[in-house]
């Protein structure tokens, strides 16, 4: 679900967990094993938000 989210645009952790209806603990916890499978990419940060999204090289 969290990748599926993130194929249609980059997404805080709030929204992630709002949208899929987890808690914010479990989006952090699959975003850090979807980095280190290189799925997805640090999130960039702006102000106290910070977009998660998928690798680009990723097909769509």
């Amino acid at each position: 679900m969290v990748l599926t989210a993130l194929h249609r645009a980059a997404c805080s952790v709030t929204e992630l967990a709002t949208v899929i209806g987890v808690k914010q603990s479990a989006v952090s916890h699959q975003l850090r094993l979807l980095r280190a499978l290189d799925l997805a990419v640090k999130g960039r940060r702006t102000g106290c938000d910070a977009g998660q999204p998928l690798d680009e090289r990723l097909p769509k």
